[in-house]
């Protein structure tokens, strides 16, 4: 007895042809062919295999949503820090530290009366830092003020300066003018 479903099930989901199913069932390939036209065996291969793409498709977009969120994510986590060390160096921009040294070197030549040997004093050092206020580090400013301006495109701010159109005093946040 042949068993037509197992035939149509293997040549529906693989690229079997009637020539190999007809070697592998022992069955002629016209009485294949006959049965698979009559049947619509190749509108429901078709078919299969347009469902198959379509769920590759859905699986590919889904996984590339899912590398996008992460690295969006990420990248909001790491602009988050940016924007902290941004915050403490703006404080900074007045400040410059000062180094100050000091070296004395006391040398004494001379014999020690016990052994007669020759005598040589220790050489001093200091270093003392610390901060002083001065002029702003313009080329510094400008840095700053550059990161932000990048900060400002990857986190999505936008600037509402002038988003008080109607003078209600009031700004709505989240609404996009591109929609």
């Amino acid at each position: 007895m042949i068993d037509w479903a197992q035939i149509r099930t293997e040549y529906i989901t693989t690229d079997t042809s009637y020539r190999q199913l007809a070697e592998k069932y022992g069955v002629s390939k016209n009485s294949i062919y006959l049965k698979a036209k009559s049947d619509r065996w190749g509108q429901d291969r078709d078919k299969y295999w347009d469902n198959i793409g379509t769920e590759v498709v859905q699986r590919v977009q889904e996984r590339t949503i899912d590398e996008h969120v992460d690295a969006a994510v990420r990248l909001s986590g790491i602009a988050d820090r940016l924007i902290d060390k941004l915050d403490a160096a703006i404080d900074q921009l007045d400040r410059h530290m000062v180094q100050d040294r000091t070296r004395r070197k006391v040398s004494t030549c001379g014999k020690s009366e016990d052994d007669g040997r020759q005598t040589i004093e220790v050489v001093d050092e200091s270093e003392h830092k610390r901060w002083i206020q001065g002029d702003i580090d313009r080329a510094g400013l400008r840095q700053l003020a550059s990161t932000l301006r990048d900060l400002k495109e990857v986190k999505g701010i936008r600037d509402y300066g002038n988003a008080d159109d109607d003078g209600s005093g009031v700004i709505v946040l989240g609404e996009r003018d591109d929609e």
